[in-house]
């Protein structure tokens, strides 16, 4: 039987595929640049974009940790705004480009299996109101699908003007929802979603959790689950998070974010 890793790395080489022969939109048949030499200072032109130039990962040409501007409330983007962090990571103009949506802070890149495969550029893109993407003051109600996947959009639709070729967006668990979010929101600005995993939940307590795993298998393997599950808060995990991360000290800092753009 196939496992699930399998039917995901078959779908994303067909994908490959299908990104590698297709022909180009009209608009990127003109002259492209040769070398990745001006991507600083295009990225700099950019409105509302800082950008600072970090050490490329292996395989990428050039890396930046860049820092765009985003309305609080993107129903109203004449008022308030954050700074959210991404990072770039460039291979070249005529490559696909993944977008990786995290569902929770980004203080670092990695090539992610996705953009591997298909030997793309990749953007990794922190989520609104966590680490260095947190408006200030903190106004709950517009942490919303709706609201980070106009985020998303918004950085596709700057970030077309230099990569106008084809985009997928990719994420895992809660970053997988805002992956598939934006693409109900958003349907067709990406080629293709590839949504690792989206345990998409329906409220702060989501009743159908206990509902499922109070009635599949049998009475004793329940019990057995629930004697022998480790119990760890959330908090923990996310300290532990932390410290196995850090956040390197060239990095731009949180304050730096807040700040950038007041």
């Amino acid at each position: 039987m196939m496992t699930y890793r399998r039917f995901i790395t078959l779908h994303i080489l067909v994908l490959s595929l299908c990104l590698a022969y297709s022909p180009p939109p009209c608009h990127a048949r003109g002259p492209q640049p040769q070398s990745s030499s001006d991507l600083h200072s295009r990225l700099n032109a950019l409105p509302g974009v800082m950008v600072r130039k970090i050490e490329a990962l292996p395989g990428f040409e050039e890396g930046f940790e860049i820092a765009v501007v985003q309305p609080v409330d993107h129903h109203r983007p004449g008022g308030a705004k954050f700074a959210q962090r991404a990072f770039l990571s460039h291979r070249d103009y005529s490559k696909p480009v993944v977008l990786e949506t995290e569902g929770y802070s980004a203080t670092w890149p990695k090539e992610r299996e996705a953009a591997k495969l298909l030997n793309a550029n990749q953007i990794i893109v922190e989520h609104r109101y966590y680490e260095s993407s947190r408006p200030k003051p903190l106004d709950w109600t517009h942490l919303t699908s709706w609201q980070a996947a106009s985020d998303h959009h918004r950085i596709i639709e700057l970030l077309k003007k230099i990569y106008p070729g084809k985009w997928v967006t990719s994420g895992k668990s809660k970053g997988g929802m805002a992956a598939l979010f934006h693409r109900y929101y958003y349907p067709g600005e990406v080629e293709a979603t590839i949504a690792y995993a989206a345990p998409i939940i329906i409220g702060p307590t989501d009743p159908r959790v206990g509902s499922f795993l109070n009635s599949v298998g049998d009475e004793s393997t329940r019990e057995n689950v629930r004697l022998r599950r480790p119990v760890t808060s959330s908090s923990a995990r996310a300290r532990r998070r932390r410290r196995r991360r850090g956040t390197p000290a060239n990095s731009i800092g949180s304050s730096t974010f807040r700040t950038a753009f007041k």
